[in-house]
This record gives C-alpha cells, structure tokens and sequence, in this order.
C-alpha cells in the first residue's frame, strides 16, 4: 500500500510540475472553464483544460449543477472516461500511452464543500515526441452528435512545445484544429477551413445555391463568382490583418438580408444585365467577407502566418464554390438529358421563394439578436 501510495503521489508531482510549466506558473486555480493547456515536454505530453460540471453526464446525483467532494470519489472513474472520451490528441506518426489521469477542484462554492468545475489532467507517454516536429492535432468530441447536448461553450486551448506557443479558439463550429503546423500546414488547414465554412456555412451555402440556380449560363456563373470571390476575399484579408472590422451584430444580420435580396429579385422576375449583377454580387460579397473573418477571428495561425491564412481561406472558400456549381450543374444536366434547364422552370421560384422565407426568418432572429 505504501508503494502505491508512493507511486500516485509522484505521478502527481510530474503532472503537475508539468501543467504549472503548461500555464506559465502557480495560480489559486490553474485555468478557468473553457480553458485548456498542452504542453509537450520531452517524450510526455502534458494536458489541463478547464471542465464544467454540467458537461458531465450521470455524475452529479442531486442535479444542482455542483460537485461535491463524495460524488466526485464515488464517479470519479465514469468522469475521466467520459473526459477521455471528449477530448482527442495526436501527433502525426507517434502512438502513446496514457501515464496518469488526475482530478483537479479549482472553483468552490457552497462553502467549499462543491465545486461546478474540475480541472482534468492528463500525462500521455509518446515515445518519440522529444525529437518530433510534426503538428499536434486537437479534437473536442463533446460536439459529436452523442455528446451535443453537453457541450454548447467554446474552449480556449493553447499548445507548447519549447519556444512555440499557439492558441486556437475550439467550438462547434470548429471543433478541431491542427497547432504548431508551421507555415505549409497553416496553408492546409486554412485551405480545408474555407472549404468547410462555404459548404457547411448555412447562410453563404444558400446564398450561392440561390444566385447561381436563378440561370444556368456558365459565362453569368464565371462573371458572378469572380465578383463574389473579389469582394469577401478582400473583405476578408483586410478584417484578418486587423485593417477593417465590423461587428458580429451588424454583419450577421446584412448576410441574411443579401440572401433575401437575391431570392426577391428572382420571385419578382427581375433580370439584371450581368455587369449590374455582378456589381450586387461583389458588394454582398463584401458582406460575406467580413461574416467569414468573424468566423475565424480566434484561429492564432491567421496571426502567425497571415499571408498563408489568408489564401489558403481565399483559395477554400473558391474551391467549395466549385463544388457547389459543378453539383448544380451537374443535376441540371442529368434532370434534361443533357439540355440546360430553363430559367424560368419553377424548380427555380421554389429555390427563391425557400431562400426568402429561410433568409427573412434569420434576418429577423439576428436582429432580435
């Protein structure tokens, strides 16, 4: 029992010599709620992150969003597998193990007999790591579909390793992010970000699913995109270095009404000449420029290396629209056996009207806030 005994406490001293190197020092409590630290020390790999309680599920038995010091002896096995289960780190090419788990009270309340935070510590052995340069990978699992329910906060993580230092903002929109990547790895990340925010961003999805399907002409689709392209990426580059902002409370609410903008004119069967389109297009797409700056304002690789971040975003966001035209294209083709579809079919109208219902109801819950 000695030995044990013995083993646990040295454990711990290593952990949390490492977690006090990972925060930059002693603290009344390391980190708050939605915080997290990683630090890579030789071949061991150093977590503490922050964790409220009601992201715990079947722990807390008398369902007042505490945890008292019983409960968390009593659960403490089903916390750290769920905390295992929720949060997910890799290094390219290096398997490990994991050395020791520990339990931290760091926020008391209730005369200090509860607690509505834990701080998790984790020690992972990756034989390897010291002389490793590759990137880390971080993914917060509590955004999966199983755990949604149990995690609507986003999470600051930060990631050392000697003198290298990134911090990346974590959430459900951006539930994992590649750090220490350098300045090819920034390029990919970024590239893959835009991807992901024009074919997964809801409000410039539908935005481009509408102005493109109100004419099925490849020369209009060439002409409407560049001017689109033009305008968010310089929007985006400006907002991404700091030169312009607008906030979150105004732009919100201007990208649904770009949405509504162009569903009216087709409901209405308005026909622009395509350089007066095009001149709409790139004004709203000054719009959605700085919507995706704000989506990606707390990615720290955008300040490490901006030119990168900024054309691997740019270069995403053009290669999801791509995809997006080349989709519709290609069901237009197939629905008319090899024939481009009218404009004035009314699969089109029925695109407009949706996208004007969806676009006003966005509109006004932006506005409401």
């Amino acid at each position: 029992m000695v030995v044990v005994a013995a083993r646990i406490f040295c454990a711990r001293v290593l952990l949390l010599a490492g977690l006090l190197l990972a925060t930059g020092g002693a603290q009344a409590h390391l980190l708050s709620a939605g915080q997290g630290a990683i630090n890579l020390l030789g071949d061991q790999l150093v977590v503490l992150i922050g964790v409220p309680v009601g992201i715990l599920k079947g722990v807390d038995d008398n369902a007042d969003g505490l945890l008292q010091p019983e409960e968390i002896r009593r659960h403490q096995p089903a916390i750290l597998e769920q905390l295992g289960k929720g949060m997910t780190i890799s290094v390219e090419g290096l398997a490990g193990t994991v050395a020791h788990d520990d339990l931290m009270v760091s926020v008391h309340v209730d005369d200090n007999k509860s607690t509505n935070q834990l701080e998790w510590g984790r020690r992972i052995h990756i034989p390897g790591l010291a002389g490793s340069k590759d990137p880390v990978r971080v993914r917060l699992n509590w955004y999966d579909a199983a755990l949604a329910d149990s995690a609507q906060q986003s999470y600051s993580i930060q990631v050392r390793r000697v003198d290298e230092v990134e911090t990346a903002m974590l959430g459900p929109q951006h539930p994992e992010h590649t750090f220490l990547a350098g300045r090819w790895g920034t390029l990919q990340s970024f590239l893959r970000h835009g991807v992901e925010h024009i074919l997964l961003g809801s409000d410039h999805l539908l935005f481009v699913i509408t102005l493109l399907s109100a004419g099925v002409n490849l020369r209009r689709w060439i002409g409407l995109l560049t001017a689109f392209t033009l305008a968010h990426g310089m929007t985006y580059s400006l907002s991404a270095n700091g030169i312009f902002y607008a906030p979150e409370q105004i732009i919100e609410p201007l990208i649904a009404a770009t949405i509504v903008g162009v569903s009216l004119l087709r409901l209405a069967d308005i026909r622009l000449h395509l350089a007066w389109e095009a001149a709409m297009v790139f004004v709203f797409g000054l719009v959605h420029g700085l919507g995706f700056a704000l989506a990606m304002a707390n990615l720290s690789s955008a300040a490490r290396f901006p030119v990168m971040s900024v054309l691997g975003f740019n270069l995403g966001v053009e290669l999801g629209q791509v995809l997006i035209a080349t989709s519709l294209f290609a069901v237009v083709r197939l629905t008319r056996e090899g024939s481009l579809i009218s404009d004035r079919l009314p699969w089109q109208k029925l695109i407009a009207g949706a996208s004007a219902l969806t676009g006003a109801v966005w509109l006004w819950q932006r506005i409401q806030g």
